[in-house]
């Protein structure tokens, strides 16, 4: 590389340290801490293992997180269990977050930065509310605002208080109540598949292979296209789950069943009920003749997040599961007329 060349790359690495160091300054010059660093949910943080309810409102839904036999649930969603990785951001979030620097209060400075309570009906631009909760008992409820142009601080405000502080976290949050909770509900590269089992019109249709590098092939030897199926089961995402005093199989017209049998021996059984416009899914697990120990110890692992479980899914991905046909010509992109039965 020519010397002009490294001499120009080097002085814009100069520059950017210089920009980001004095933006830094600008920030703690315009925003000094002032609180002495005090945490905001300190109640919480108090409270330990006491905390057994989070209540999260904005604007668009409520979320609200409860304890249950050592396991975070989500209660809108017939309390399936919480996404263990979105749960423990929030713990550390609120666990470290801590108030910066006190603003000036006004109503206008609360519209601006997004302090209004989510329910506010005559606000343009409303926060977002976490409450906290022991029991019954409230610990803490902050209203989250506004991110500062910075992204370090975010504006909040306490519902009952005329104070405006900027805290040195940001808390984003899900804009579906779905995405609080354990997903996906299926995640199998498509290299694990030995074998597909289905059933139409009565009869059971097979399609397998002898390893991963070769397509599946059918009884009169044709080649199945699967890919369409192994898209959707190697990341299938459920959009509402229900427990089965909630769900009403004979509700649901048609119904269909889905065997992926892996190679090293694991049994996930689809069973499918669906209408029209709804599909939904419960997922059962058992083994070949010969499972390897991994398998077991998977199916002890994770049948808890399965039995007795019922799991909306998406039109797209649920017409592609019930229209998937082995022995027939079809390309199983699930563009079929009508309902399949």
């Amino acid at each position: 590389m020519p010397n002009k060349t490294l001499k120009k790359a080097a002085l814009c690495a100069v520059l950017s340290i210089i920009f980001a160091v004095c933006g830094i300054f600008y920030s703690l010059w315009r925003f000094p801490p002032q609180s002495g660093g005090a945490f905001v949910f300190a109640a919480t943080k108090d409270a330990g293992t006491k905390l057994n309810r989070i209540k999260i409102t904005t604007p668009q839904l409520t979320t609200t997180l409860v304890l249950e036999n050592d396991m975070w649930r989500v209660a809108q969603e017939d309390y399936y269990f919480a996404n263990f990785e979105l749960v423990q951001d929030l713990f550390d979030k609120i666990n470290q977050a801590r108030y910066y620097h006190q603003q000036n209060y006004s109503k206008e400075q609360v519209d601006a930065n997004g302090l209004n309570l989510p329910q506010d009906s005559q606000a343009l631009l409303k926060g977002s509310l976490i409450e906290t909760f022991a029991e019954d008992k409230q610990l803490n409820a902050i209203v989250i605002g506004q991110s500062t142009d910075n992204k370090l601080y975010q504006f909040i405000k306490e519902p009952n208080k005329q104070e405006i502080w900027l805290m040195d976290h940001n808390f984003t949050f899900p804009s579906k109540n779905y995405s609080w909770l354990m997903q996906p509900i299926l995640q199998y590269p498509r290299s694990l598949i030995e074998t597909i089992v289905t059933e139409n019109s009565g009869k059971i249709e097979v399609a397998n292979r002898a390893s991963e590098q070769y397509p599946f092939y059918n009884r009169y030897k044709k080649v199945v296209f699967a890919d369409p199926l192994l898209e959707r089961t190697e990341y299938l995402i459920a959009t509402k789950v229900l427990s089965p005093q909630n769900f009403d199989e004979q509700a649901f017209p048609y119904r269909r069943r889905l065997d992926l049998i892996t190679f090293s021996g694991l049994i996930t059984t689809l069973d499918i009920f669906y209408s029209q416009t709804e599909y939904w899914l419960k997922i059962s697990f058992s083994t070949t003749n010969l499972p390897t120990t991994a398998v077991n110890a998977y199916i002890k692992d994770n049948r808890f997040l399965y039995d007795n479980w019922y799991f909306q899914i998406s039109p797209d991905d649920g017409n592609i599961l019930v229209n998937f046909r082995v022995d027939e010509n079809n390309d199983n992109t699930g563009r079929s007329e009508g309902v399949s039965a």
